[in-house]
């Protein structure tokens, strides 16, 4: 097993990027179709009198009107409760959220994570293309 093969297993890529509404409405559908508990912070960095893109919407919740965003979090499974991970969402810039990352262990391979914690990034992973499959 490879550094890819963790990767390929821990990182969720969207088929789109999501604005702060979109993942918001996400976890909460791994909440109520999957029953996983989902604790999570935000963070947001405004700065005034530094010069950055204009954004192409008014929208507040549109990731551009922010120079610096991190979302990062615990999601746990209800029904196993030592089936837990941390996570962070990936590309939090421009195009907004482009994916969500499991907590890597430096140095372990696949078969080295606990069973129930792959299992877990399996059940959301089918959780999020369970929900961009809805939307259409």
């Amino acid at each position: 097993m490879t550094l890819e093969d963790v990767l390929a297993k821990s990182e969720i890529i969207f088929p789109r990027f999501l604005n702060l509404d979109e993942m918001n409405g996400l976890l909460e559908y791994y909440n109520t179709k999957g029953k996983i508990a989902v604790r999570y912070q935000l963070t947001m960095q405004h700065d005034l009198g530094i010069p950055l893109p204009p954004s192409k919407t008014e929208d507040p919740l549109d990731l551009r009107n922010f120079y610096l965003l991190t979302l990062s979090g615990r999601i746990t499974s209800l029904q196993d409760h030592y089936a837990l991970d941390s996570f962070e969402v990936l590309g939090q810039h421009e195009q907004g959220i482009k994916g969500l990352r499991f907590q890597l262990i430096p140095g372990y391979e696949l078969n080295e994570y606990r069973p129930e914690v792959v299992a877990l990034w399996n059940k959301v992973k089918t959780l999020t293309e369970k929900y961009f499959k809805s939307e259409k």
